[in-house]
């Protein structure tokens, strides 16, 4: 175990981390659909927290259950509030041996900037004019499909210590509640904890190692990856791999979303890249591409449904503005569409005065400050 990863499990040290989040979550309070749920927690934490904390040191935590709620696009698992600052500390403890366990061709290990990293390497692949194929992988219902032996086998192989794997097999195999009882299924984790984004990324482990040592192009965010080939041959061996490796973890690819074949016009990471052969060689496939990338459609859409559930959730008029300037500032970071650009494609799509009268008047504070 190295100094960090031991510092990493100090008493004082995972106490202090837990009163900063459970600070900034209390900050944001009001804005919860659950509000009420974090007022009773807040004020029984300062009691608890001590033996929360030892809890987590000596890796005797047991999570409480999840509640299942259906959504008209998704299903979300909401895991309580205590459990949510459990899990920050446990990424925490982590974090020293993170960049040991996740290759560097996984980009979403540098956060939200991941994406500007990632698109930064998929343009300078591009910029070689070396690539004719192309595999964009998108797995079906990647979450819900995690296997959970085969994720704990995962974990077991990256960290030696009982404390840890205590803890993960608890968030992993905790209880569910839906609207017929409780149920304990073999297999998903839930989405939008801290955890669930570490265990995506490792999950899929075994895809890094299989084109670790392939010359060619392997870009991965989470579950979006990219691959490409420099050869049709090149290419019928990394498509086995692909299907060797997914079965392996029981993993299924989406078969609309999915593309392999010749380099074409694209779309990843929510950018949507146009390819366009060169004036002086538009016959050979895959040589010679120049292309461009801009805010793919489908990233647009998603913007306008959140923004619009946000607001009928009740939140108020500020917690919409701000989802908007957070989500047109994201896109700024992580490609070159500027965060004003943003917000007008996302105006031109709007079909909601009310969302419209938002945007501009997001528009009308940059274009005061000169930014316009």
């Amino acid at each position: 175990m190295t100094k960090n990863l031991k510092r990493a499990w100090r008493y004082h040290t995972i106490k202090d981390l837990m009163i900063t989040d459970f600070n900034k979550l209390t900050r944001k309070s009001h804005t919860l659909p659950d509000h009420h749920r974090m007022h009773i927690f807040r004020r029984h934490f300062p009691d608890q927290v001590d033996d929360l904390v030892s809890a987590v040191c000596d890796g005797s935590y047991l999570p409480s259950y999840r509640e299942r709620m259906t959504f008209e696009d998704e299903t979300v698992d909401f895991i309580s509030y205590q459990d949510r600052l459990v899990q920050k500390a446990i990424l925490h403890i982590i974090r020293p041996s993170y960049d040991h366990i996740i290759p560097p061709t996984c980009y979403h290990r540098f956060g939200p900037s991941g994406v500007k990293k990632a698109l930064a390497h998929l343009r300078g692949a591009m910029n070689t004019h070396v690539y004719t194929h192309i595999i964009r992988l998108d797995i079906k219902s990647y979450y819900a499909s995690i296997d959970h032996r085969i994720l704990m086998d995962l974990l077991k192989q990256a960290f030696n210590d009982p404390r840890l794997i205590n803890m993960f097999t608890g968030f992993i195999t905790s209880y569910i509640l839906t609207n017929k009882g409780f149920i304990n299924p073999h297999k998903g984790i839930s989405i939008r904890s801290s955890l669930s984004t570490f265990f995506g990324a490792i999950y899929l482990k075994p895809l890094d190692i299989a084109f670790a040592n392939m010359d060619l192009c392997y870009i991965r965010y989470m579950d979006d990856v990219l691959i490409l080939c420099k050869s049709y041959s090149q290419y019928k061996r990394a498509k086995q791999r692909v299907k060797t490796v997914l079965e392996s973890l029981r993993l299924e690819l989406s078969p609309k979303k999915t593309y392999m074949g010749l380099i074409t016009d694209f779309h990843f990471l929510g950018c949507h890249i146009d390819v366009l052969p060169a004036i002086d060689a538009p016959l050979q496939p895959g040589k010679h591409l120049n292309y461009s990338q801009r805010l793919h459609p489908r990233s647009l859409v998603k913007a306008l449904n959140k923004t619009l559930a946000t607001e009928a959730l009740g939140s108020a008029t500020l917690s919409v503005k701000r989802y908007l300037v957070l989500w047109s500032k994201w896109w700024s970071h992580a490609t070159d569409t500027s965060p004003i650009d943003a917000l007008k494609q996302l105006l031109a799509w709007s079909k909601s005065n009310l969302l419209s009268r938002y945007i501009c008047s997001i528009l009308i504070v940059y274009a005061n400050q000169g930014l316009c």
